[in-house]
């Protein structure tokens, strides 16, 4: 007995209901995808419109390394820039000292106070205004391979934007003059006092000469100011290294002086002026900086505190700054060791001559020893003198000519094109997005149309006409 059996579904039917009504097929395409694209691009577009347009302005400056810090026997070191240096730079530009200058002067805490909408009557405090201009709207980029340093503003003030780019470059300038400035003074005022030291020192030494040559009267052999009796060679050449050792040692000692006291963040500012910055110093800073600026970039992107990367990145931070503090600490440490071992040279060669001038006395109370000895004493004594005098001279004049490190290379100008929302990327953006999306419904809705025509066309009956033909 035959029994009814439902018709097979082919893809062929599928097809051939296709080819039969195409032109409704394609119909439904165009106008699932065109009202789509419209729709999405039309959202986009009055969306763009709301969001508040971001303005940005720009200034250029030109940041040379400054030696003019008043160290009376530094030892001379090479110009150099490097990532450290220019990382150092973006910090102190965007310090509270030089940030907090540009805030009063252009009155931001109350303009932010309206930008904010903050009722009338309250004002935002002087740190909450630096929080929003540091983080919000002031950002600092180098030129590769130069010493060029853009400091880039945005805002919805175009002209707000501008006066706080030149501002900040003018306020980081004026800054840099003023502490180069205090250091020139502070370093002169103590060049001079132990410059007086000395000329006094000299004096007496003077007076002691003077005194032991009218005691030894008219008939010593004395021409020119020095004893002519038989001295070793030996002796003058010990002396003269003498001499030298003290002007080292007084070095050395005046530059630990400067760093003894200073903690670690004062040592890593203070290095590098006085030329003692080492390779391993400065790739730890280096390496520093640059978890610093990720670690900064990451919390832009809107990560949370307790994701994986920030609290690696952190753990990274504090490994790298325990550690370029105990290089700093070692480099202090190995500069009292140097201090201490130079002292300890210059006590053993002075007990050396010692010896040696007693030797060549002969007679311990002969009168023309002790002349012999001061005349000495007054020789090292006018070396050293002369050494603080030119320092202090040049220090003077260096001081009259200051010139500041940073120069204003390119100002900002009002920009009066947004940079942010851009309208064509993002018409353009939502275009692609609508006609993928478009299409998408529209292949999905002209099968259903056509799965409905196919079923509605066979029917149960196997041999009823189909949209297509009888079967």
């Amino acid at each position: 007995m035959a029994k009814n059996q439902e018709p097979a579904i082919h893809a062929g039917d599928y097809w051939r209901v296709v080819k039969k009504h195409w032109p409704t097929v394609l119909a439904i395409f165009v106008i699932v995808v065109s009202s789509f694209l419209f729709l999405v691009v039309t959202t986009a577009y009055f969306y763009t419109k709301t969001i508040p347009k971001i303005y940005e302005s720009s200034a250029v400056i030109n940041v040379a390394q400054e030696y003019r810090d008043i160290d009376r026997y530094k030892f001379a070191a090479d110009s150099y820039q490097d990532m450290s240096m220019f990382m150092s730079v973006f910090e102190v530009i965007q310090s509270k000292p030089v940030l907090n200058r540009v805030i009063k002067r252009l009155g931001l805490q109350n303009i932010f106070s309206q930008m904010n909408g903050m009722a009338s009557g309250q004002l935002m405090t002087e740190n909450q205004a630096y929080d929003m201009l540091r983080q919000g709207m002031l950002s600092v980029q180098p030129y590769r391979n130069t010493q060029l340093i853009e400091i880039r503003v945005s805002g919805t003030d175009s002209a707000l934007a501008m006066l706080i780019a030149n501002f900040v470059a003018e306020e980081y300038e004026s800054y840099c003059m003023e502490e180069i400035n205090t250091r020139t003074e502070s370093g002169l005022a103590r060049a001079k006092v132990e410059m007086e030291k000395q000329m006094a020192a000299v004096e007496r030494a003077k007076k002691k000469v003077e005194k032991l040559r009218k005691e030894l009267g008219p008939d010593a052999d004395i021409s020119g100011g020095e004893v002519l009796t038989v001295r070793n060679m030996d002796l003058k050449l010990k002396e003269a290294q003498l001499s030298d050792m003290k002007t080292d040692v007084l070095a050395r000692k005046v530059r630990f002086n400067k760093i003894k006291d200073l903690s670690p963040r004062g040592l890593e500012a203070v290095l590098p002026s006085l030329g003692l910055e080492d390779s391993s110093i400065a790739t730890t800073k280096q390496n520093l900086y640059s978890n610093q600026n990720f670690l900064k970039s990451l919390e832009k992107e809107g990560f949370e505190s307790d994701y994986r990367r920030i609290k690696s990145t952190q753990a990274k931070i504090t490994e790298l700054r325990v550690q370029l503090d105990r290089l700093l600490i070692g480099v202090r440490r190995s500069l009292e060791i140097d201090l201490e071992v130079s002292k300890a040279k210059m006590a053993g060669l002075e007990a050396e001559i010692v010896v040696m001038r007693e030797r060549c006395r002969g007679n311990p109370s002969d009168k023309l020893a002790a002349y012999e000895d001061a005349v000495r004493d007054l020789d090292t004594l006018n070396a050293i003198c002369l050494l603080y005098i030119t320092r202090y001279k040049h220090a003077s004049v260096d001081s009259i000519c200051a010139t500041s490190p940073v120069t204003l290379v390119s100002a900002a100008k009002e920009n009066f094109r947004p940079v942010r929302p851009n309208l064509a990327l993002n018409l353009g953006l939502a275009a692609i997005g609508g006609l993928v999306l478009g299409v998408s419904l529209a292949v999905l809705v002209s099968l259903i149309w056509v799965f409905w025509a196919y079923f509605c066309g066979t029917g149960s009956n196997p041999g009823k006409t189909t949209l297509y033909g009888p079967r």
